[in-house]
């Protein structure tokens, strides 16, 4: 499924919501509820973050990017020819500007969670991010049940991404498809996480009825 990338964004006419607009005029805006994922680095794993919204008027969530990275700051190689890598600390900055997020949920995992957080913390505090980030720890339960889950999810086209803009998700979740008793990758966790995120920290729909009367009063399309 082909979605595109948003070229504009508006406050949205619900709280914790924003409408995104499409195209290149910008004439066409849905309302989201937007919210990150993160799964950190590990020792030769590198870290995968996404960024989604969630359409207040089905209710389906759309995967819209993917960013990996090795650390939070960027890495300069001192070989010559070898471009500089992204650190963690650009997604923050384009998902704020791009759908205006500053929710990201990550595993409850204590000691790595405060490592980079403290990183987060220092460039905040130095100015290089425009925000300071709200990271919001969820439970994963056990790896067959976030497997069936996702699972249930995709089958009823309740989550679903571009395989242009979120290519080592969808490979991932491809190989879990195809070799079920696969070690868990990273990008079935972040979606395993994302899913865990909305069942322990649910976005309250609005009343279809009373959605349409808020949408209606607004220049949406």
């Amino acid at each position: 499924m082909q979605i595109p990338i948003p070229t504009d964004v508006k406050p949205g006419y619900r709280e914790d919501s924003v409408r995104l607009c499409f195209g290149e005029n910008k004439d066409r805006c849905l309302e989201y509820h937007c919210r990150g994922v993160i799964s950190w680095p590990k020792t030769g794993v590198s870290g995968l973050a996404l960024i989604s919204g969630l359409d207040i008027s089905t209710g389906v969530v759309s995967i819209f990017e993917e960013f990996l990275f090795d650390d939070i700051k960027d890495f300069e190689s001192d070989v010559a020819n070898v471009p500089l890598k992204k650190g963690g600390r650009h997604f923050f900055n384009e998902w704020w500007n791009r759908y205006h997020c500053n929710e990201y949920y990550v595993e409850s995992l204590e000691v790595i969670n405060r490592q980079y957080w403290n990183q987060i913390t220092d460039f905040y505090e130095a100015g290089f991010l425009s925000n300071e980030p709200d990271i919001i720890r969820v439970r994963l339960s056990e790896e067959k049940l976030r497997r069936e889950h996702i699972r249930h999810w995709l089958k009823t086209r309740r989550v679903q991404g571009d395989p242009r803009h979120i290519p080592f998700i969808v490979n991932h979740l491809d190989l879990m498809s195809k070799v079920p008793d696969t070690e868990e990758l990273t990008g079935v966790k972040v979606v395993s996480l994302l899913l865990a995120s909305f069942e322990q920290q649910p976005y309250e729909m609005p009343d279809p009825y009373d959605y349409q009367e808020v949408w209606f009063q607004g220049d949406a399309f």
